[in-house]
This record gives C-alpha cells, sequence and structure tokens, in this order.
C-alpha cells in the first residue's frame, strides 16, 4: 500500500461505516455512477448497471462518463439521466473544470454514488460530490474516501468485480451479459450498409484491427499483426470481411483493404459505436483482440474469437460458451497491471497467434453455426 493510502486510510477510519451496517434501500432515491474513460470497462459495467436498476426500481438512476465511451450507454433504458463529461479533465487534472462538475453534481444531492474505478482521483471526485453513501472498490487502498469499501480478492472477471457493488447492497442477480440498444436509426445505417454492399445473405466476418485504445493511454502491446494474412486466408473461402475500428485507425483499415482488393469493407471512423454494433449482428463470427470492440462484439451476442497477450483472459475474456479465446501464455504474460506494461519490444505472445490458427478456429465455429 502507497504511503498516501495509508495515511488517507488512518484520516478517514473515523468516516468509515461498518460493512456489516446495510444501507436502507427505502431512502435512496437519486443514485449516481460513475464510470469513465475505456469503452470495453463501461460495458463491462452494463450487467451491474442493470442489477442495480432491478435493486432501486424507482430511483433516478445518474451516469457521469466521459465522452470516448459514452455512446455505448446511449439508449440504456436503465438509466434516467447521463453526464457526459471531457476525460482529460481528468487525465490532466483540469482542476477548474473538475471544480465546477462538482458544484453541478453537488446540487443533484445523491443519495448514493457508486464508483466503478480504482482511482484515487475518482474517489476523492465523489467524496467532494457529497453523496450519503459512496460504494466502491478498494483495491490497493486508494477506496479510503468511500464510506463502503469492497476489497478485491484474487483474479476476478471484471464483470464479477463490478457485479460486486451492486450485491455489496443487496442484489443476488449474477448474470453477466453486457448489453447495448442499438436504435432503429442504427439497424437502419446497418440495412443500408448490407445492401450498397451486396451482402444480403452473405457470410460476413467481421475483424476489429485497430483499439486498444482510451484517453490518456494508447496499448499497441495488445493488438495483432495478422490481419492481413487472415483476410487473404477468408477471402480464399469466400468470406466477405468488414472491418469495425474508430477515428484514428484509418491507416491500418487502408493496409489490409490496399493488400487483399474485393470483398472486404472498412466501416473504420465511418460509423458510431452503436451503428457498428448492429453491423456486427450480421457477423458470422467477429475477430479481435483486447479491445472496446471485441467487448462491443460480445455484448450484441456475436460469436467472438478474442486474441490475448500482455492482458489477463481471466478478467477480460468474453463470458458465454459462444466465444473462444487465443492466448500464449509466456513466462512473462500476462504483463500488463493496471494501465501499465513493462519494456518489451517484441511482442511475442501476440506474434506466436497465426493467422492459421485463428482460422481453423474460425472454421470450425461457422460449422457449427450452420450446423445449429
Amino acid at each position: 500500500m502507497k504511503p498516501i493510502y495509508s495515511l488517507g486510510n488512518l484520516l478517514f477510519q473515523p468516516f468509515k461505516i461498518p460493512l456489516d451496517r446495510n444501507i436502507d434501500l427505502s431512502t435512496i432515491k437519486k443514485i449516481l455512477i460513475m464510470k469513465l474513460f475505456a469503452i470495453g470497462d463501461v460495458l463491462n459495467a452494463t450487467p451491474a448497471i442493470r442489477n442495480l436498476r432491478k435493486l432501486f426500481p424507482h430511483a433516478e438512476i445518474s451516469m457521469l462518463i466521459g465522452e470516448w465511451s459514452a455512446g455505448v450507454v446511449r439508449g440504456n433504458p436503465h438509466l434516467d439521466r447521463v453526464f457526459v463529461v471531457d476525460d482529460q479533465s481528468f487525465h490532466h487534472h483540469h482542476l477548474w473544470k473538475l471544480w465546477l462538475l462538482v458544484l453541478k453534481l453537488r446540487q443533484e444531492k445523491f443519495d448514493l454514488i457508486f464508483v466503478f474505478h480504482r482511482s484515487l482521483v475518482l474517489n476523492l471526485f465523489a467524496l467532494l460530490v457529497g453523496g450519503r453513501f459512496r460504494v466502491g472498490l478498494d483495491c490497493d487502498g486508494e477506496g479510503f474516501p468511500h464510506t463502503h469499501r469492497i476489497k478485491e480478492d484474487g483474479v476476478d472477471h471484471e464483470i464479477s468485480i463490478y457485479n460486486k457493488l451492486p450485491s455489496f447492497v443487496g442484489s443476488s442477480d449474477l448474470d453477466m451479459q453486457m448489453e447495448v440498444f442499438p436504435d432503429l436509426k442504427d439497424e437502419d445505417f446497418s440495412r443500408e450498409f448490407i445492401r450498397e454492399n451486396d451482402l444480403m445473405n452473405m457470410p460476413i466476418i467481421g475483424l476489429c484491427p485497430g483499439g486498444a485504445r482510451n484517453p490518456g493511454e494508447d496499448m499497441p502491446q495488445r493488438r495483432w499483426d495478422g490481419y492481413l494474412e487472415l483476410v487473404r486466408k477468408l477471402r480464399t473461402k469466400d468470406y466477405h470481411v468488414v472491418l469495425f475500428g474508430g477515428p484514428g485507425e484509418e491507416a491500418i483499415s487502408s493496409r489490409i483493404m490496399e493488400g487483399v482488393g474485393n470483398g472486404v469493407y472498412s466501416l473504420v471512423g465511418k460509423a458510431t459505436l452503436l451503428q457498428t454494433a448492429a453491423v456486427m449482428r450480421v457477423c458470422k463470427v467477429v475477430v479481435a483482440h483486447d479491445s472496446g470492440l471485441m467487448h462491443l462484439a460480445t455484448a450484441v451476442k456475436v460469436p467472438t474469437i478474442a486474441l490475448f497477450g500482455p492482458t489477463d483472459p481471466k478478467r477480460k475474456a468474453p463470458v458465454g460458451i459462444s466465444h473462444r479465446v487465443i492466448y500464449k501464455r509466456l513466462l512473462c504474460s500476462p504483463c500488463y497491471h493496471r494501465g501499465k506494461f513493462p519494456e518489451c519490444g517484441t511482442k511475442e505472445c501476440m506474434k506466436q497467434i497465426t493467422s492459421d490458427e485463428v482460422m481453423k478456429i474460425l472454421m470450425e465455429m461457422g460449422e457449427s453455426s450452420s450446423g445449429s
């Protein structure tokens, strides 16, 4: 435990509510959920959000979320209000912007705040917002500003960890299915994309070659470099390929398009998150390394092949029998810990995943879905 966390725990000990003291749910009228930054992490929190709504059917539930990932909660029926903020205000500690946000949120007079982060900055921010009860994670001692702290023991999946927050106040629902809610316009976008490219009734494979980027983080160590080889193999089997990705990843998709030719279609930088989700739904399989779009494919229940190397699939892998994980555990992996990687110039854990291996699993999954 860092010295500052030890000092904080000592100073806040008199204000810590005993863990065996239940929160009177009947007094909870307004709830704030804090979950910013990474798209995949926000998606991992959606089962807990659903469980909170079941627990508090009549409360007003609001969410504080960053601009980067706000699209994945658009239309979420379990949320009454969404406060969208500039992620960089937290990453770069823009104190004046943060203080104005604190003042705005304090006016809401929240009864209960859930902090889905392992961050001292966000924990202190929740303290300043002033909810009567603050429930959050306490990984290395940084949870001392909370009234109720949830210790992390062992290596659990992120969805299970986030589900501990509603479980702490009474929910027994352990459903781990992530969810998003594309609307009719998103579905229209998908149908138009399929129509324009003559893909109706065609076998489509979705690939996510970019990603692994969040506000304040760019993690090329997570990315797999075998997509071009995989696309070439897919085209020999008459599969059509759709490339998914966000703004700033066009160069990655262009290299693949130029290296293959026809039968490959790019939505990189051309679709919102929910439009992407709507198109993913028509894919037979999606192939992705650990990234936000890997989680998005899982959220729309598309069979997914997830490629892992420096991150731990025990924490992040798609949940469910329709998905497959490829992970070459080396002596040094997983090496990712709380936003940091050790120096690594080889990406050996990702290089050992071959396009032949991915293709073999993909064909097995395709045959399985055709026979079901």
